[in-house]
C-alpha cells in the first residue's frame, strides 16, 4: 500500500472518529465546564485545527517524493491554524512497507490557536495546558488494515466569553478495507464517558 494511501486512510478517521476524551490523568479541570453536547463540538474544532498529528503526516510526502518506502525519522513542525495561531508538532513515524507497519507518536502544542468549529460555526481558542500526545500504530496490506491508538495530554480552551482547562485520554481500534472502516472509541470527554462504534463508509 503507497504511504499516500495510507495517509489517506489515517485522515479518514481522524475526521469520522474525532471525539477525544478528557480524564483525570492529565492536567485538573478549571474554569467553566462543558457539556457532552459542547465538549463534542470542541473537540470536532480541536481536529479541524490539526487532525491530532495527522496534519504532520500530510508533509511527509510520498516514497516518489523521496520518503523511503522503510524509513524512520523525526518531524518537527509548525503547523499553522486556520484562523490564526499555530500547532508545534515534534515526534517521529517508522515505516516498513516490507513488513507493512507504520507507527507515529506527536506531541501538539497548541499556540493561540483560532479556529471555528464545523458543525455550529463557534469560535473556538485553543493553548496547550501542556500538550497532546497521539501515538498510533497501523498494519496494512493492499486491501486492508487495523490500527490502534491513543490520544492523551490536555487542552486550554475559550469560547464565547468562557473558558477552562481538560485533559485527554481517549482509545481508538479499528479496521478496514478500501471502501469501509470500522472501529470504536472509548474513554470520557471532560468528565464525560464516551464508548461508542461506528462503520464509515470511504
Amino acid at each position: 500500500m503507497q504511504l499516500r494511501r495510507v495517509r489517506l486512510l489515517a485522515l479518514v478517521l481522524a475526521l469520522s472518529f474525532g471525539l477525544l476524551a478528557c480524564s483525570d490523568d492529565g492536567p485538573a479541570a478549571s474554569g467553566d465546564q462543558l457539556n457532552p453536547e459542547e465538549a463534542e463540538v470542541m473537540l470536532e474544532a480541536l481536529v479541524e485545527a490539526g487532525g491530532f498529528g495527522l496534519g504532520a503526516l500530510s508533509m511527509m510526502g510520498s516514497p516518489s517524493a523521496g520518503i523511503a518506502a522503510s524509513a524512520q525519522f523525526d518531524i518537527s513542525e509548525t503547523v499553522p491554524c486556520p484562523e490564526g495561531g499555530s500547532i508545534a508538532m515534534d515526534g517521529s513515524v517508522s515505516v516498513d512497507e516490507g513488513q507493512e507497519t507504520m507507527e507515529w507518536t506527536f506531541t501538539q502544542t497548541h499556540q493561540s490557536c483560532q479556529v471555528s468549529a464545523p458543525d455550529d460555526g463557534s469560535g473556538w481558542l485553543f493553548d496547550g495546558s501542556p500538550s497532546v500526545v497521539s501515538s498510533f500504530a497501523m498494519v496494512f496490506s493492499e486491501t486492508q488494515f487495523s490500527m490502534q491508538g491513543s490520544e492523551e495530554g490536555g487542552i486550554a480552551w475559550e469560547t464565547g466569553g468562557r473558558s477552562g482547562t481538560c485533559s485527554i485520554d481517549v482509545s481508538y481500534d479499528f479496521s478496514g478495507t478500501e471502501s469501509t472502516l470500522t472501529g470504536t472509541v472509548s474513554g470520557t470527554v471532560c468528565g464525560n464517558d464516551i464508548s461508542f462504534s461506528e462503520t464509515v463508509d470511504i
